[in-house]
Order: C-alpha cells, then sequence, then structure tokens
C-alpha cells in the first residue's frame, strides 16, 4: 500500500507456518539492509463495561471533576478539530444530532467488524467527545475525525494491527486541517514503525493514549510512545483505578470509571477503563493545548507532591466554555 502523505510504500506478508520467523528476519535484514521491517502487532480497546446504575448524580461526575460543573453548551470546542482512531461506531445515535462528526474505515473490508457490539467502543468514546444530550460530550462544537481501525476475524476477535493504523496514520497526515489532538483508546505492544511516524506527526498534533487496565508497571504502546501523552484513571474519590497500568512513562489520569456514556444501539451504560479516561484529556489538549513542558503547571497535582508513577502530573482540568 502507498502511503501517500507519510512518502511510505507498505507491504504486509503471510508467512507459512514452518518457516523460522527469527530466521527469515535476520535473513531479510542481511539481504535488504535499506527495508524497515518488523512483526505486525495487534492492539485491542482498552475498556470494561459495567451495568447501568441507577444514580443520576454519578452521570457526570467525570465532568465535574475536570472543572464542567454544568453540561458544555454546544458550541464547546467551535472551530477546532480532533481526530480518534478506534473501531467502527454508530454515528446516526440521536446524541450526534448536530455534531460535525466523520467516520472513515481505514480496516479492508474482509476484516470488517460486524459483531454485534462490535461498534460500542467507538461510539462510547465518540458520545463523551461529541455527544450532545443523552451524553454531555466534553467538546460537542468540535469537529471529530474518526477513523476506524478495528477489525474483526475468529481468532483475534475485535482488534487492531500495525498496518492498518499506518494507513489510519497517514490519512492523518493528509487531514487540513489538521488535527489538534488525537485520541488512541488502545493498546498493545510496541511498533518501531508505529513509533517512527507518530514521531513525526508529532510536530503537528498531540497524541494522548490509554495507558492500559492490566493494573502493572508500564504503560502499553503506543501509550508508551515518547511522542504520546499515556493517561491513566481514576474513580470518583480521585484516587488510582486499581487496574489502571503506573509507570514512568504515565503522564497524567483522568476519569475513568463508571463514566456514562452509550453503546452503539443507544443505551446508556457505565463504562471503566482507560479507554475512557483518554476522551478527558484530550478534550483539555484540545481547549487549550499546553506547551512543552506546561503539564506540571496545568496539572492538578494528585499523589505524593510533583510528579509520580501512579498519577503522572495529576488531573488536567478543561479551560472553561461558558
Amino acid at each position: 500500500q502507498q502511503l501517500e502523505h507519510l512518502q511510505q510504500v507498505i507491504s504486509v506478508y503471510r508467512i507459512p507456518p514452518e518457516v523460522d520467523l527469527q530466521q527469515l528476519e535476520q535473513q531479510l535484514r542481511r539481504h535488504f539492509p535499506d527495508w524497515q521491517q518488523e512483526r505486525n502487532q495487534r492492539f485491542r480497546p482498552l475498556q470494561q463495561r459495567l451495568p447501568e446504575a441507577a444514580e443520576e448524580p454519578l452521570r457526570r461526575w467525570g465532568q465535574r471533576a475536570v472543572g464542567q460543573s454544568q453540561p458544555a453548551p454546544p458550541g464547546c470546542g467551535e472551530g477546532r478539530v480532533l481526530a480518534m482512531l478506534d473501531g467502527p461506531l454508530n454515528s446516526g445515535l440521536a446524541v450526534f444530532s448536530g455534531a460535525l462528526l466523520d467516520y472513515q474505515s481505514q480496516v479492508p473490508s474482509a476484516f470488517s467488524a460486524r459483531s454485534s457490539g462490535a461498534a460500542d467502543h467507538a461510539t462510547a468514546v465518540a458520545a463523551l467527545l461529541v455527544g450532545r444530550g443523552q451524553v454531555a460530550g466534553l467538546v460537542p462544537g468540535a469537529r471529530l475525525h474518526a477513523l476506524g481501525v478495528f477489525g474483526e476475524d475468529r481468532e483475534a476477535g475485535l482488534h487492531s494491527r500495525s498496518d492498518w493504523l499506518l494507513v489510519a496514520l497517514d490519512q492523518l497526515a493528509g487531514l487540513e486541517p489538521a488535527p489538534t489532538v488525537v485520541n488512541l483508546s488502545f493498546g498493545g505492544s510496541g511498533s518501531p514503525l508505529l513509533q517512527r511516524f507518530l514521531g513525526q506527526l508529532s510536530a503537528r498534533m498531540t497524541f494522548v493514549a490509554a495507558a492500559g487496565n492490566d493494573g502493572r508497571e508500564g504503560v502499553r504502546y503506543p501509550a508508551a510512545d515518547p511522542a504520546v501523552l499515556a493517561v491513566g484513571a481514576v474513580d470518583v474519590r480521585l484516587q488510582r483505578v486499581r487496574l489502571s497500568n503506573s509507570g514512568k512513562q504515565l503522564d497524567l489520569v483522568a476519569p475513568g470509571e463508571d463514566i456514562w456514556t452509550l453503546d452503539a444501539s443507544g443505551q446508556g451504560f457505565f463504562a471503566s477503563g482507560t479507554s475512557f479516561a483518554a476522551p478527558f484529556v484530550a478534550a483539555a489538549v484540545l481547549l487549550s493545548p499546553p506547551a512543552a513542558g506546561q503539564l506540571e503547571r496545568l496539572a492538578e497535582d494528585l499523589g505524593p507532591a510533583g510528579r509520580d508513577d501512579l498519577y503522572g502530573w495529576g488531573l488536567l482540568r478543561l479551560a472553561s466554555c461558558h
């Protein structure tokens, strides 16, 4: 595939099971030293779904925690552009009525995700960002480019791959005007190719990614990329959610437990996971892009004084839209 905007060509090969992959890689590097090659990695949405609760006050606790005491007005974020790399979504829901939302799949049709629930994750993330009405979107007036990077097969279920993500990055590179911020609510293993182009594009846009839900030290990729803001999750008490990954690469935390949003059928539910913390930081960066080195000054310190491995620099609040 030609990546026009990144000025690259990528080729994906299926390797016969009897081939020694490590030996093959060594041979290719020896014969084609100018090629950059790697194993195609898989990436998955970083979410959990909880039963709907009855407590109405809980439905906006995350928005209040980041400074939106009242639902954002419809024009909040107007004139600004953001993007998300995620799964298929249902843009026809009433929650997106009036929203500047467009969706484009980057996945080959043979891998299209069609199962029940395949569009729930992306729909939930998009509703948090630009939803109106049933979900109080953080920046409902912004334009959101949603690029579908999740496919599906019997072996792996819902997932993305390095090559699909590279195609999506090429699409991002061609957007005019370029998005200010890009939300990445998924995680997997590291990829030198992705790191190369995330670093290249980070000069024009800020990437925000979910840290991971393994409850371990060390964040998932792409949150682990030096060019990406890694976001962990806190609960209503602003305490770290137990399953939220931590470590030296963690930059910030945001509400990520019992977050009210919608699935692809329009059904409301309380979602948990760093997938749903990342949009809070993406919205904050969209409204007030921090200059290099400003995170320490802009974030509300949580946990031990200064930056720490459980909370990063702390909680980033949203600029007022009122």
